[in-house]
C-alpha cells in the first residue's frame, strides 16, 4: 500500500508541533501551498529533498514500499532456496565433523 505523503507530512508536523505557517517559512514556500501539500499523495523529488532537510527527516523512506513485483518475487524465491541449501550444507559439515 502506498503512503499518502501529504497525510504523512501533516502527521509529522503535528507530532513536532510545527504549524503550517512556520513550516512554510522553513521551506520558503507559500503557507497556502503547505495546506495544498496535505492533500497531495505524491511530491516531486526536489520538494521531498527540501522537506527532508527542513525537518531533518528522510521523507524518501515512505516511498520504499515492499511490493510483489515479479522480479521481487523471483528474488525472494532465490533467497529462500539459498537459505535451504545453506542449512543442508551445514548438516553435511556437522556429519563430516562427527566422522
Amino acid at each position: 500500500m502506498e503512503t499518502h505523503l501529504g497525510k504523512k507530512l501533516k502527521q509529522l508536523l503535528r507530532e513536532r508541533n510545527i504549524s503550517a505557517v512556520k513550516f512554510s517559512e522553513m521551506i520558503e514556500y507559500d503557507f497556502r501551498g503547505v495546506y495544498k501539500m496535505f492533500r497531495r499523495q505524491h511530491f516531486n523529488t526536489s520538494l521531498l529533498e527540501k522537506i527532508s532537510a527542513a525537518l531533518n527527516h528522510d521523507m524518501f523512506q515512505y516511498l520504499r514500499v515492499e511490493g510483489n513485483s515479479p522480479a521481487e518475487n523471483k528474488l525472494k524465491e532465490k533467497i529462500s532456496a539459498l537459505e535451504k541449501e545453506i542449512e543442508f550444507l551445514k548438516e553435511i559439515i556437522q556429519s563430516l565433523k562427527k566422522k
